[in-house]
């Protein structure tokens, strides 16, 4: 399958990469990008740092000394980021595949370690608009984190050139959609431009984001994982 990507770049050519290695052709093309925002640094004691996003890291090499980075634990979604964090100076990194649900879940676990103290005060650095609430998400469990807004995503007001031409070619075989903000931004600059590819998305929420014509062409794994969704991917070709 020729497929279209529409995630962020660095996390975007991880992806392309395990794809092709699964027989498939990529194009890539984000539909979001990265601002960085001046927000000021929360005030707490700070035990551990929340990660659902690759681009949060750079703005903690600002404010987190080398030496305080090789003991703070991080709790992050997916490798990609939790690699990231790493390259960082941040030693002490779990991942999980899944959403940041799943994460919020896995956090008490981790913390209940032996050797690994349960009574800290997390940081999540954030974009400013989120999709999920980890305060509340980790409130049953007793947890608390502070939310730090580091950047924002903007939307792209067009398609690549490439992209436009092999939609309108007919040559692109499914669109690959990570979250919600860009299933809607990819409807939006599709537009009455032609029929959409079939489109694979993270998780069932994603889809029911989408609007009704494209939502009944969303395809989703069972479970909430770049693995799952490579899998369903497999099935198609």
């Amino acid at each position: 399958m020729h497929l279209l990507i529409t995630r962020p770049l660095e996390q975007a050519v991880g992806t392309s990469k395990l794809l092709e290695m699964d027989g498939h052709s990529c194009l890539i093309d984000p539909l979001l990008q990265s601002e960085a925002l001046d927000t000021a640094f929360p005030a707490g004691e700070f035990g551990g740092i929340i990660l659902t996003s690759v681009n949060a890291v750079a703005s903690l090499e600002k404010v987190i000394g080398p030496q305080v980075r090789q003991n703070l634990p991080v709790f992050a979604t997916g490798t990609v980021t939790a690699e990231r964090a790493r390259k960082a100076g941040f030693k002490k990194c779990h991942s999980v595949q899944g959403s940041a649900t799943r994460l919020a879940q896995m956090i008490p676990e981790w913390l209940a370690q032996p050797g690994t103290t349960t009574d800290l005060l997390l940081l999540y650095p954030c974009a400013q608009e989120t999709a999920h609430d980890m305060e509340s998400l980790l409130k049953p469990t007793g947890i608390h984190c502070v939310s730090w807004p580091v950047y924002r995503m903007i939307e792209k007001d067009s398609f690549g050139v490439k992209t436009k031409s092999a939609l309108k070619k007919g040559e692109i075989d499914g669109v690959l959609l990570y979250s919600a903000r860009t299933a809607s931004c990819f409807a939006r600059l599709l537009g009455d431009a032609g029929q959409s590819p079939p489109l694979y998305v993270l998780s069932k929420e994603i889809g029911e984001s989408l609007p009704g014509d494209f939502a009944a062409l969303a395809r989703h794994p069972e479970e909430v994982s770049e693995k799952s969704l490579r899998g369903l991917l497999q099935k198609n070709l």
